[in-house]
């Protein structure tokens, strides 16, 4: 934790590296304090490894995610390397935890252009991957927007959504 909290980029990232590593092997290893203080670290290289590890966490333990930072952390004016890693989390957590939805939802309805574009992307991704997370005001929230990007974005989770549908018809799909 020191180096990674420490001047130095280079020790930051290779620290970094291995402490991504270690969470994807044991994921209890990362204290929920500790990530919190790599998260709202200076440097970004730090930044992208408490990303990096809450989309490790993400995958095998959603619950540990504490999802305000994530909420934080993928904001699209972050740092690349903070960013993507940060928003395939809460993607992955949303699949569990429809808080993670929620923080979608407003993004939608901030106002805010860039924001709207980035949340109606990872509507579309929701649609590609897991249509059922996809709500009708998530749509509409696209269908409706004032910026074109996300208009585009939103048409193409409804054909996501179409095309899965279709697909369970064809292959008889029931739930139970």
């Amino acid at each position: 934790m020191e180096v990674l909290l420490g001047p130095y980029y280079e020790e930051q990232h290779v620290a970094g590296m291995v402490l991504e590593t270690l969470v994807e092997w044991r994921p209890l290893i990362l204290a929920e304090e500790e990530l919190r203080q790599l998260a709202v670290a200076e440097s970004f290289t730090t930044r992208s490894t408490a990303a990096s590890c809450m989309y490790q966490l993400a995958q095998c333990a959603p619950a540990r995610v504490p999802l305000e930072l994530l909420d934080t952390l993928a904001d699209p004016s972050e740092d690349y390397y903070v960013q993507e890693p940060a928003m395939a989390a809460l993607k992955y957590c949303a699949r569990t935890r429809p808080a993670a939805l929620a923080y979608i939802q407003q993004w939608l309805q901030s106002g805010d252009d860039v924001m709207v574009e980035h949340a109606a992307g990872a509507v579309r991704d929701l649609a590609l991957v897991d249509p059922q997370l996809v709500s009708d005001e998530m749509l509409e929230a696209c269908r409706t927007s004032a910026v074109q990007s996300a208009i585009a974005l939103g048409r193409e989770a409804q054909k996501y959504l179409e095309l899965h549908g279709e697909l369970r018809r064809r292959a008889g799909y029931h739930p139970f």
